[in-house]
């Protein structure tokens, strides 16, 4: 559940992001509400909360097909430039 709210934070997120940027989950703090059935469909919805320097925050959640919350939380991610962060200066 956690990769697919942190999946789906990245996707917001990619399309506003120049070509040398991508983003780095930097924390994360969600519960887990309810369980889910092996085959269930999820699905995960994240809204921005706020952008502070190079820092996002997400409100994320979680929810089965059969309507019921699975989970809730936020999440943090870092902007990157990927030409400074892939040679090591």
């Amino acid at each position: 559940m956690i990769g697919l709210m942190e999946r789906t934070c990245v996707d917001l997120t990619e399309p506003y992001l120049d070509d040398n940027e991508q983003t780095v989950g930097i924390h994360v703090d969600v519960r887990h509400l309810a369980p889910t059935k092996i085959g269930q469909s999820v699905t995960v919805t994240a809204e921005l909360l706020e952008v502070k320097d190079n820092k996002l925050r997400y409100a994320v959640s979680a929810t089965n097909d059969e309507g019921t919350k699975i989970g809730e939380g936020l999440h943090r991610r870092a902007v990157i430039n990927t030409e400074r962060f892939g040679d090591g200066s």
